[in-house]
């Protein structure tokens, strides 16, 4: 089922910190929703674990989470936000922002070690052997608390996108026909159901 609806562009202050807050709990909500994942395949025992998925999940939630303390063109969260979650949220953020330096952003990976030994087996040559030692991801305690702190993030910025939702319809609102005219109308289709956001805490 297609639903057709009729959509106006909003360029006032609010709409445009509105647009920045959800591009924010956007990345937030992919990097919540990689930890859920995690969460089922370290559950699995280590010998029928899929590194590469693994591997993927943990650089990709990393990535988002930073994302949105990082500067730029858009907002960014200050890692004050986390004051208020128990235990030590603070050095937590620290932590992983030093595994994302290391295990990302840098060139050299200090948590990957590559090590080249000569194999000499009597009677049967010389050969290579190229050996490498990975941290693949985090372990379940690691990723229980990031988790944890993006859905904490999640409902922070849910209560400041509603605020700015709330004064958007008021300015729209109190818009004159005249007015209204001038805003630029946007094509757009909903197929299906639209399902809500789910935060996994």
């Amino acid at each position: 089922m297609t639903t057709r609806r009729r959509l106006f562009e909003m360029s006032t202050p609010a709409a445009k910190e509105l647009a920045e807050l959800r591009a924010v709990a956007n990345d937030i909500m992919f990097a919540n929703r990689c930890c859920f994942r995690l969460d089922k395949l370290l559950l699995e025992p280590e010998e029928k674990r899929d590194d590469t998925i693994l591997r993927a999940l943990w650089s990709a939630a990393l990535v988002s989470y930073f994302r949105c303390f990082s500067g730029g063109k858009r907002l960014a969260l200050r890692a004050e936000i986390l004051k208020e979650l128990p235990g030590e949220p603070l050095e937590f953020h620290a932590q992983l922002n030093e595994i994302r330096n290391k295990h990302i952003a840098h060139s050299v990976n200090v948590q990957e070690e590559m090590t080249v030994a000569v194999d000499v087996q009597p009677g049967a040559g010389i050969g290579v052997v190229q050996l490498t030692r990975m941290e693949i991801g985090p372990n379940a305690e690691m990723n229980r608390l990031m988790g944890q702190a993006t859905a904490f993030i999640a409902h922070k910025l849910d209560a400041q996108i509603q605020e700015k939702v709330d004064i958007v319809v008021a300015e729209f609102e109190a818009m004159t026909p005249e007015a209204r005219a001038f805003l630029k109308e946007l094509t757009f289709q909903v197929h299906g159901v639209e399902g809500a956001s789910r935060v996994r805490e």
